[in-house]
């Protein structure tokens, strides 16, 4: 193991709210402090009620020091709390804030030898420990790369288990396996082993998420998810916690369904989007299904091809379809596939570079809202000013007034750049009432807030 970085600096702080304002001098933080073993300097700071008492320390201080300096930080002050930072270049960091009137001295000796592990520890890309939830010390890691979180996790419970409440919660984001682990009771050992057998399997699940009571293992297809189901149902390390399989490339956003059985509810969408023409994947994200496809100009008819397959599932399912180009459209259960036809007459519009179209849920229909926002980038040579947005205001004017659809208002923005990277925007709201559309209020400079009302209203003439 490795330093997470040489001659970096351990920032421990106290930090204490008062009703009136609080002034430690600089010789009494030194005098309690400033001569222990690895601190490099220490001051005082005030800001407004709260104060703090910043120590610098070395960052490879051992874990025996880490606590002396705990411990005579609460000489300072009783009621001050006492935080605690590594300065490093690792992108998480590792920090630890205590809660001095709920994190008693014993504890000091146990948060030293968790932060000097984490310091030495180049698997990791970052640690804190705070006080979380109901007063639950909360014990957050991240592993770097494609490391194996599994046992950092394990180790990093080892000392947790010191800690008054402690709750774990252990992650590895990078894809194609992402792995997550959050522990509240005892340390999900079982659990784990399922998850690793799975991991050197032929199975390569795209990843595993694990909690005291949940299992949810995400993978490329469904039908890799129908021969891995049973498994893992039927193993009996797994008995008492609900098991998940679900088709979806980030199982971290998957598992951020609340709703259970969601992935079983959105499997009939996700058969009937297979073997469509123009769809290179479908995944599962919470309760949502993205779609990557060859061409957003397909999607009217795929979409009413996939309802008509799905049946009742699609009635509850939520579609992001998107381009290789990361222009994307969402369509709701109670929203309008008009949306779809305008966004077909937009990809039609020279230069339209980025596009997001999502309609807003809404309980009573005559709210319902669409969001558009889009980005035209034109060609060949600038004028040495911004460019106009009038021409795209009034195309889009035009377009809205021709595709019929539901919608009762629309949240509209629009970027215009021209070829030497000068851009103007403005955005605007439109409501569609028995008398056609309605201009309403225009965000922007007050000649883009002309240009925009003149604009639309050569749009609809």
């Amino acid at each position: 193991m490795t330093r997470l970085g040489g001659g970096l600096l351990l920032t421990v702080a106290l930090a204490a709210t008062a009703l009136t304002g609080c002034s430690p001098s600089a010789d009494e933080v030194n005098d309690a402090v400033g001569d222990l073993p690895g601190v490099i300097s220490a001051e005082p700071s005030c800001h407004e009620f709260l104060c703090t008492v910043e120590i610098e320390a070395e960052a490879d201080a051992s874990a025996a020091e880490l606590a002396d300096m705990f411990a005579a930080a609460r000489t300072v002050d009783d009621a001050w709390d006492i935080e605690v930072s590594l300065a490093s270049d690792a992108p998480g960091g590792v920090s630890a804030l205590l809660e001095i009137d709920k994190s008693p001295p014993a504890e000091d000796t146990t948060v030293g030898a968790l932060l000097a592990w984490a310091a030495a520890e180049d698997d990791l890309s970052g640690l804190t420990v705070e006080r979380g939830r109901e007063d639950a010390i909360q014990v957050s890691g991240s592993a770097v790369g494609e490391t194996n979180v599994w046992p950092l996790a394990r180790a990093a419970w080892d000392f947790a288990t010191e800690l008054h409440g402690a709750e774990l919660d252990f992650t590895r984001a990078e894809r194609p396996a992402q792995q997550s682990i959050r522990v509240t009771q005892e340390f999900p050992d079982d659990a784990v082993a399922v998850a690793e057998e799975l991991e050197a399997d032929d199975f390569k699940p795209t990843g595993v998420v694990i909690t005291n009571d949940r299992f949810l293992v995400g993978t490329l297809s469904r039908d890799a998810a129908e021969r891995l189901r049973p498994i893992v149902s039927d193993d009996p390390r797994l008995a008492g916690m609900a098991v998940e399989v679900v088709v979806s490339t980030n199982v971290l956003l998957a598992s951020m369904s609340e709703e259970p059985g969601t992935s079983q509810r959105l499997e009939p969408v996700l058969a009937a989007l297979e073997g469509q023409p123009g769809v290179l994947f479908a995944t599962m994200l919470g309760s949502t299904i993205e779609v990557d496809v060859d061409d957003l100009r397909s999607t009217p008819a795929l979409v009413q091809r996939v309802r008509r397959r799905a049946g009742a599932a699609f009635v509850d399912t939520t579609l992001v379809l998107v381009d290789d180009r990361d222009r994307r459209v969402e369509i709701t259960p109670d929203g309008d596939d008009a949306v779809l036809d305008l966004v077909v007459a937009l990809l039609a519009s020279p230069g339209l570079a980025e596009l997001e179209a999502e309609q807003e849920l809404e309980p009573d229909p005559e709210r319902a809202e669409v969001a558009l926002s889009f980005t035209v980038r034109q060609s060949g040579p600038g004028t040495g000013s911004a460019p106009p947005l009038g021409p795209e205001v009034s195309r889009l004017a035009r377009l809205l007034s021709t595709t019929p659809g539901n919608a009762a208002s629309y949240a509209l923005g629009l970027t215009v750049e021209d070829s030497e990277g000068r851009a103007a925007s403005a955005g605007w709201g439109v409501d569609r009432t028995a008398d056609g559309l309605v201009l309403g209020e225009v965000n922007g400079t007050e000649e883009q807030q002309r240009e925009v009302r003149a604009a639309w209203a050569r749009g609809l003439d």
